[in-house]
């Protein structure tokens, strides 16, 4: 989710067989039924330099959370800017993507080694789970220690993380360009390889659908890829009407579609053959934002400003404004 903007700066279906039912399912349906605040169009942080890449909302506690790839925190965000925070832990050095979790109350975070974009280190690819109440770690656990055929040259850093229906969770690697699995007995393994992915080919944000298959970013040449979690062997290419470069986070809205961001825009997608295709809803633009996040029936980007000290925006995605 941090890679296609991060590089910038240091570098200056087919229908699956195992889909519950033959009618696409709605993701965004029964999620986030809780009532939501009526919060404004920008909220401004209170203060810069901690770069939250990922954004998540907590409908239980009605909160935005932010991950921050500087300080290695997960922060609550309030109405008026304040940051509260949730998730501070010694062994965590920086923060990308994030998961929030309501029914099983954790947070998820993918966890990286920020050394790797100086060369100082090859890296390393971790993930935590957090209690989402208190912030206490409930697991930390090592994945690239799974990838036991990596090249000698491999350098690691997980990006993005969601979980499937069943519990088990996925971190895309955009430097190993593979898919990481973590099982509900917390075992790890290499769940996507590097080949099914095209050469030089960078990997973002992932999320799951509740029809049990993920739907992968191929951040650098803007394509979506699909797989289904009981068998990756099916991993095939989504039909999309063009490339959406910089994709980045991606979150179901309430409608269903899937909103991702690209960059300059935030762009929401619908399928009607469970994303063996797809069609553009709505593209907005959106400035330089890294993900996004569902709060009820409205949509929130976060800018986190990677280049300066200024001080984070997160912005509601004006939809009824534009067309694709």
């Amino acid at each position: 989710m941090f890679l296609s903007r991060l590089l910038s700066l240091t570098s200056a279906c087919l229908v699956m067989a195992g889909c519950a039912s033959s009618q696409p399912t709605n993701p965004g349906s029964n999620a986030a039924a809780l009532p939501t605040p009526d919060y404004p169009d920008v909220i401004t942080v209170e203060r810069g330099g901690f770069t939250p890449e990922g954004i998540e909302y907590d409908h239980r506690n009605q909160r935005f959370m932010l991950g921050s790839f500087i300080e290695g925190r997960v922060y609550a965000l309030a109405e008026d800017g304040s940051l509260t925070t949730v998730v501070e832990d010694s062994d965590v050095d920086a923060i990308i993507g994030i998961e929030v979790e309501e029914d099983r109350n954790r947070i998820l975070a993918a966890i990286a080694d920020p050394g790797v974009f100086a060369g100082q280190t090859t890296g390393f690819a971790r993930v935590g789970i957090f209690d989402l109440a208190t912030g206490e770690r409930l697991g930390l656990y090592d994945l690239d220690a799974a990838y036991t055929d990596a090249p000698a040259d491999t350098r690691f850093f997980p990006n993005d993380v969601v979980a499937d229906e069943a519990g088990n969770i996925y971190v895309t690697d955009s430097f190993a360009v593979v898919v990481y699995k973590l099982d509900t007995n917390g075992q790890a393994s290499v769940f996507v390889t590097r080949d099914k992915f095209p050469e030089n080919q960078s990997i973002n944000g992932i999320i799951s659908h509740p029809d049990g298959y993920l739907l992968i970013a191929g951040s650098g040449t803007g394509v979506l890829y699909k797989v289904d979690v009981r068998n990756p062997d099916s991993f095939s290419l989504v039909g999309l009407p063009g490339k959406f470069p910089g994709i980045d986070g991606m979150v179901w809205d309430s409608q269903g579609n899937l909103v991702m961001t690209t960059t300059g825009r935030t762009i929401g997608l619908s399928s009607r053959d469970n994303w063996a295709s797809a069609q553009i809803e709505f593209a907005v633009p959106q400035g330089p934002a890294s993900t996004v996040a569902r709060v009820g029936d409205a949509l929130y980007v976060v800018h986190p400003h990677f280049a300066d000290q200024d001080p984070p925006t997160v912005e509601r995605v004006n939809i009824n404004t534009e067309s694709p």
